[in-house]
């Protein structure tokens, strides 16, 4: 039977991501542990925020990780790059996957589980958020590429965010407030006040 190369691609690469499956499996756990002790824990609502904050990293980070190395581990790089695809197309639909299931689990998983359980979980999809991750995923798959191996590109990723987060916090999330102080009182700043009222998407201009 002749079937669609493009569909086996993308299975292929959702192959690749069983272990980020499983992470997210377990957050499902976690999840579920907190919301059944909602009634003994007061601030049960803060852990449930922090362990989808936390999900949402881990699954950029091993998504990215698995998408290259993976492969180069399995030893199934040197096939796949004899099929008559470009290696530019294979590489748009590995992207393309992978982003599709980090943003799957990252903020559909829970949407689905807040719902379930009726759990107001207000701002879950939020700009920077969705920018964050994008450039955790970025970071990672770059690292897959040139690392040996999959779990070498996953503890390489720690290294590499720790500067990247204090850029964000020390740099990214400064140079905004500045720039609106600088702007704010001028008396025919109307339009510099108007471009910079939302702080957030100067910061991830400056990103």
């Amino acid at each position: 039977v002749r079937r669609n190369p493009f569909l086996l691609l993308a299975a292929k690469e959702v192959r690749l991501q069983q272990l980020t499956f499983v992470a997210s499996l377990m957050y499902c756990v976690l999840f579920v542990t907190l919301w059944a002790r909602r009634g003994t824990w007061v601030h049960y609502h803060d852990g449930i925020e922090v362990a989808t904050a936390i999900h949402g990293i881990i699954v950029a980070t091993l998504a990215g990780a698995l998408s290259c190395a993976e492969e180069r581990a399995l030893g199934t790089l040197q096939w796949q790059l004899l099929q008559p695809i470009s290696r530019r197309v294979q590489f748009a639909v590995k992207i393309g996957v992978t982003a599709a299931i980090v943003f799957g689990l990252a903020f559909g998983l829970p949407a689905v589980l807040s719902l379930i359980a009726g759990f107001p979980m207000d701002g879950l999809v939020k700009a920077r958020t969705a920018f964050t991750f994008t450039l955790i995923l970025a970071g990672s798959i770059y690292l897959s590429s040139v690392a040996a191996s999959s779990l070498i590109a996953f503890f390489a990723c720690i290294p590499a965010f720790v500067p990247a987060f204090w850029f964000a916090i020390n740099v990214a999330g400064e140079i905004p407030i500045s720039v609106f102080g600088l702007f704010h009182h001028l008396p025919r700043g109307q339009i510099a006040r108007r471009l910079l009222a939302v702080p957030d998407g100067l910061a991830m201009l400056v990103w």
